[in-house]
């Protein structure tokens, strides 16, 4: 779950906690959480809650948790903290045009011919502000290469090339 966005959400962080502790998810309304009416009307039986849940967030989220929030140690207690980008080898520019191509076929998008890959591959490395570093913000890429997709699909479907994916970014660049 991102952690912005169920503390963006008023009552969801707290209702989140209270399942994790009690091990069961109860339907409440939200009319009962927020007011203190005496009317009792029927509930339906809480349902057991067997889960695991993996918070995800940047660093500064999680100092806030740790900090304002008791329950959050407790709760979540195992902390990954992943990098932002890679090395730029020809190993891992042939993983990452790998991972462009399932991109591409899991949102059955026109395919990309090699100069494509090639700008996708430059993108990245601009994304991570290092010639000799990839980007994994894999949602800046998928978004690029919905984009060009978008657009290339317009004239004729052929494989979308560097040009359109420059349009593109150069748009990106300008707006």
């Amino acid at each position: 779950m991102d952690a912005i966005k169920v503390l963006e959400r008023p009552y969801v962080w707290d209702g989140l906690k209270r399942a994790l502790r009690s091990r069961q998810l109860n339907m409440n309304s939200l009319e009962r959480e927020v007011t203190l009416t005496g009317t009792i009307s029927m509930e339906p039986e809480p349902i057991p809650l067997n889960v695991k849940i993996i918070l995800f967030g940047d660093y500064h989220t999680y100092q806030l948790l740790q900090h304002y929030d008791a329950e959050f140690g407790e709760l979540f207690r195992v902390t990954a903290d992943f990098e932002d980008d890679m090395n730029r080898t020809d190993e891992s520019e042939m993983q990452y045009a790998r991972f462009i191509s399932s991109i591409v076929h899991d949102n059955s998008m026109l395919h990309c011919d090699r100069q494509a890959i090639g700008r996708i591959i430059e993108f990245s490395s601009r994304q991570a502000a290092d010639q000799n570093k990839l980007s994994l913000h894999s949602a800046d890429i998928a978004n690029l290469l919905r984009e060009s997709n978008y657009w290339q699909k317009k004239p004729v479907q052929q494989p979308f090339v560097a040009s359109t994916l420059k349009k593109r970014w150069k748009a990106r660049k300008t707006a």
